[in-house]
């Protein structure tokens, strides 16, 4: 049998099991799950198996299957949203963006102590620390782990606790834990219709040499959406002068009329590099991010560019309705952020020429 059906069968199991058995009742034998289902006994087992791991039934010869224990409430769950510092100086900081996005997070999990926990740019073994102290004080925390590299993402997979990835583009690092992000594949095709409708023919993709889980994603994608154009990769180191020095080398040297950037800083130096080569944007150049900010309101930079349909409190909600789905065992997938292709007028402006 599908897959997909025997997990909305133990879907609706698992909510029969809260609602109308109470601890220690006995629950249905394999012979009376495959009756009442009318599945085969081998399909009735599973799904009796998957109920077990979701600590809502026992099973032993002697006893048969009986209800356990409820899971503690949703609102006695501890969130943690964890972060790593990076070197940037529009690095996601706390004060205007993480805010509202755990105000999203507290909306779904109104009396839980939400925490923020920064690990340093270069430390492992404050993740373990972590991880480590919470399993000696059996703590019920969930983790909401922001924009954080592949190799962090696989200490929390190793981890029995209920995690989910924010910003780390998809796919998630193990299907263990689900991501709330943009799908690169969604935006590409905006982007080149844009181009394309402008006549531009010379196209050059800036990208980060300091890859996410599904910056490989971003890469295919683009280069599938561009194959039959002129088109040149370029990668960009992730410290922000040589970044600023290797965006103006690449198109003094190549001289694109379309240059796309993987985000909003890389657009940025890109503005700049075309101001000093005396590229005269919108007529001989066009500069497309492939992702800006979350709120155009703060930006003092504006550009053609995708944007999330999303506020960062709308995202906190998914992430949040994510984690309660994880604490409580149910199945969990990735969500994809809507996108939208922005189109200002006047096409490029800078509002605060000072802070770029």
């Amino acid at each position: 049998m599908n897959v997909n059906i025997i997990m909305d069968m133990a879907d609706n199991l698992s909510e029969e099991c809260r609602k109308s058995y109470r601890v220690g009742d006995s629950f249905y034998t394999t012979r009376e799950l495959a009756s009442k289902l009318r599945v085969s006994a081998t399909t009735a087992n599973r799904i009796l198996q998957l109920l077990e791991k979701r600590g809502l039934i026992s099973r032993s010869q002697r006893n048969g299957s009986v209800i356990l224990a409820p899971l503690p409430a949703q609102s006695q769950l501890d969130v943690v949203v964890v972060f790593r510092a990076i070197e940037s100086k529009k690095s996601l900081s706390w004060t205007n963006t993480g805010i509202p996005f755990v105000q999203g997070v507290q909306e779904v999990f109104p009396e839980a102590d939400i925490r923020v926990v920064e690990i340093g740019k270069s430390d492992k073994s404050s993740i373990w620390d972590m991880v480590e102290a919470n399993s000696r004080r059996n703590s019920r925390n969930g983790f909401v782990l922001w924009t954080m590299p592949i190799e962090d993402q696989r200490f929390f997979a190793q981890s029995r606790y209920p995690s989910v990835i924010f910003g780390s583009r998809f796919p998630s690092v193990d299907p263990i834990i689900p991501a709330v992000d943009f799908r690169p594949s969604d935006g590409t095709g905006q982007i080149a219709d844009f181009l394309r409708a402008r006549k531009r023919k010379k196209y050059l993709c800036l990208h980060a040499s300091t890859l996410f889980a599904g910056d490989i994603l971003y890469l295919d994608a683009m280069q599938e959406t561009l194959s039959k154009l002129q088109f040149r990769l370029k990668a960009l180191p992730p410290d922000q002068e040589a970044m600023c020095f290797e965006t103006a080398r690449t198109i003094k040297q190549f001289k694109p009329d379309a240059i796309i950037c993987q985000n909003e800083d890389m657009a940025r130096y890109a503005f700049e590099a075309c101001q000093e080569l005396n590229m005269e944007l919108e007529k001989k150049v066009d500069i497309v991010s492939f992702f800006s900010d979350f709120d155009l309101a703060r930006s003092q930079f504006f550009f053609p560019s995708l944007v999330s349909r999303w506020t960062l409190d709308q995202c906190g909600r998914e992430v949040a309705k994510l984690l309660a789905k994880k604490v409580q065992n149910e199945r969990a997938g990735d969500v994809a952020i809507p996108l939208d292709f922005y189109i200002p007028d006047p096409l490029y402006r800078v509002e605060a020429a000072a802070d770029i």
